[in-house]
């Protein structure tokens, strides 16, 4: 039986001269937001796979996935990272991390192949490669590669997040006067009752929470989910990674494995927002990081791998309140208490109260940011995360002896007139953990008028 590679010659089941990670030793760190100077990485998140070919005896494979960055040119191995093998499977989920490091080079260079393997006999059953310089540096991608019918027994399908490193952040938005915004989702504050499964946790900045809340998440079904983009092998086309533009649902990543316990999760896993044309800035009126949680065992059936309909969510509005709160933080950073979950399912046990979680948001004003560790992160300020609806403190006006920096200067800017809160963060149900629900208009119009545009 003959599996295709990109070059689209054929080739037989290849070994795979590498064993499968033992049970355990599967990696679920993101490492450093930045690379080393003179290296570059490529962070692969293996979720699972569907519908993968029988091994070589007609038998259900017990897989594990191989990534692998080749030397276009020599076909050498720049480096490479495994898997654990799991089941016998024909849809296995890991939920691993594979960081794979290696010199710098032009990207144009460089490939990356992903073969999924066959514990026992270490063969390929299936591979997918493509070029690296497809991926835009430090934008987190979100792949289903699917393989073009090959026979009978198809070439499965493979689920991975894929991001690809350098040693300094890239600054699309020059007049913003931070490079990035670091989101880490930490822990449950309380017990999360209700919770079935492991949730996972996806974050993500929009530009207007009311529009976002109102498409995405107060319909049931809620639409909200992780949009993967399809990928064809053997011969994946460039537009297949180009990254949508455009839209108002951000850009968002996911945690590896779930919070664990399900009781009252942990996550501790940061993310690295950065300003683009659809969101030059993060801080504003409408902005908010939103977070949502979904149940574990729901994501994986026996055709897909699908992060879809939220099964509770909370939001942070990311105003110049918070900004200020953030410029003011010698550490540039801040955690945010009783951030509430809204769910129909999920609270906190005990009456009238939501379960709430704790997140850190950190500004990173430089090109080379170090990541830190969760223990640190809980040591940041510790800020209410406020719905009311006063006004902020007066703008602070500097002695002569102290000047403000850009940033300070944006967070105080218009600070005396900061618009009130949004209605989804003054609603008594936000304050229970229910989901908010549009109120209906204390001063309605007459027909005639409802059906102008507003």
């Amino acid at each position: 039986m003959n599996f295709f590679l990109e070059n689209s010659r054929p080739v037989s089941r290849e070994a795979i001269s590498v064993n499968p990670a033992g049970q355990g030793d599967g990696g679920h760190s993101t490492g450093q937001h930045v690379t080393s100077e003179g290296q570059s990485e490529v962070l692969v998140k293996v979720h699972a796979a569907v519908n993968l070919p029988e091994d070589k005896n007609e038998g259900t494979p017990t897989p594990y996935v191989v990534a692998r960055v080749i030397d276009n040119e020599s076909g050498n191995v720049r480096t490479q990272g495994v898997t654990r093998a799991v089941g016998p499977d024909h849809d296995p989920h890991w939920n691993e991390i594979l960081l794979l490091q290696y010199p710098s080079t032009d990207p144009q260079d460089n490939s990356l192949l992903l073969a999924v393997a066959d514990g026992p006999t270490k063969e390929s059953i299936a591979s997918y490669k493509f070029d690296l310089n497809n991926l835009v540096p430090f934008h987190e991608y979100h792949f289903d590669f699917s393989k073009i019918d090959q026979g009978s027994k198809g070439g499965g399908g493979l689920y991975v997040s894929i991001t690809r490193k350098s040693s300094r952040l890239p600054r699309e938005i020059p007049s913003t006067p931070y490079w990035a915004l670091e989101a880490t989702v930490l822990e449950a504050e309380t017990n999360f009752n209700g919770a079935r499964s492991p949730l996972y946790a996806v974050a993500r900045i929009v530009p207007d929470i009311d529009k976002y809340s109102h498409e995405m998440l107060r319909r049931e079904p809620r639409p909200a989910g992780l949009r993967l983009q399809s990928v064809l092998f053997p011969r994946p086309l460039p537009e297949a990674f180009k990254i949508e533009q455009g839209h108002l649902h951000g850009f968002p990543r996911i945690d590896t494995e779930g919070g664990t316990p399900t009781s009252k999760p942990v996550w501790n896993e940061s993310h690295l927002f950065l300003p683009s044309k659809d969101i030059p800035a993060f801080f504003g009126q409408d902005t908010a990081l939103v977070i949502e949680y979904y149940e574990s065992d729901k994501v994986m059936t026996d055709v897909s791998w699908s992060v879809h309909s939220p099964v509770a969510f909370s939001v942070v509005p990311l105003t110049r309140v918070m900004l200020s709160h953030l410029t003011k933080s010698p550490q540039r950073g801040v955690t945010v208490s009783h951030v509430p979950v809204l769910s129909e399912s999920v609270d906190s046990g005990e009456q009238d109260k939501p379960a709430t979680v704790l997140v850190a948001l950190r500004l990173i004003e430089h090109e080379k940011p170090e990541k830190l560790d969760a223990g640190t992160l809980k040591q940041l300020p510790l800020v209410p995360l406020d719905r009311s609806r006063s006004q902020t403190p007066a703008q602070r006006q500097p002695s002569a002896a102290t000047r403000q920096s850009p940033l300070e200067s944006t967070a105080n800017q218009e600070s005396d007139t900061f618009p009130p809160w949004k209605p989804i963060l003054n609603s008594p149900e936000y304050e229970r953990g229910g989901l908010p629900r549009p109120r209906p208009d204390p001063n309605p119009r007459p027909p005639a008028a409802e059906q102008r545009v507003r």
